[in-house]
Parts: C-alpha cells; structure tokens; sequence
C-alpha cells in the first residue's frame, strides 16, 4: 500500500508539474530536474507542513479531532465534522495561494530581461 501510494504521489506531481509548467504559467524553458524539485519541494511544505498546521490550529482552538471527523464520528451537535471540514477547506485555501505565488514567483519566474540604459543626456 505504502509503494503504490508514493507511486501515485509522485505519478501526480509530475503530472502537476508538466502541466504547470506548459499550461498554467507557460514557462519558456525546458523542464529541468532543478525545477522540479523545487516544485517538488514547494508542493512538499504546502502539502505537510502549512495544511497540516492550519489544521492543529483548528484543532486547538476550536478543540475538533481530525481522527474523529475523519471516520464521521461527530458530537452531539455534528460541530467536528463542521469544523474539520471547514479546518481542511481552510488549509486547501492557503495552501492553494502558497503553491501559486511560490510556483510564480520561484520555479516559473522568467528573469526579466536587463534594461538597456537610457540615452545620456547631453
């Protein structure tokens, strides 16, 4: 289960990465395993530590169990499954803006060409 599920993951990320780089952002250069990993890398921090922080927030403030929501398991008042669910929205949301500045601004930025100095003034 494990290898297929690392199989799966990294099946997607790549597929997430090609189509990033040709479609979403139209990157002019050639795909590159530097690129890669820090997309890799970039959907890595979004993936693990942002969302799963977001989500511990929640859970400590709003004191929810993932665990518990997860196998629909809620109170009396259905308030976890509400708030893990609105925890996971939350931390897709923020991981979503994180991936796209981050993939914009680091893995696809084309460097903009040097300006070529101004005419002196005579």
């Amino acid at each position: 289960m494990l290898v297929a599920n690392t199989i799966s993951v990294l099946f997607g990320i790549s597929i997430s990465y090609a189509l990033n780089h040709f479609f979403v952002f139209r990157y002019p250069y050639r795909i590159s395993w530097r690129k890669f990993l820090e997309f890799f890398l970039i959907t890595g921090i979004s993936s693990l530590g942002i969302q799963t922080l977001i989500i511990w927030l929640f859970e400590l403030l709003f004191a929810t169990s993932f665990g518990n929501s997860l196998l629909l398991v809620p109170d009396a008042e259905g308030r976890h499954f509400i708030a893990i669910n609105v925890a996971k929205f939350t931390a897709v949301l923020v991981g979503l803006v994180w991936n796209f500045t981050m993939y914009r601004f680091v893995v696809f930025r084309v460097p903009s060409a040097k300006a070529e100095p101004a005419d002196p003034v005579e």
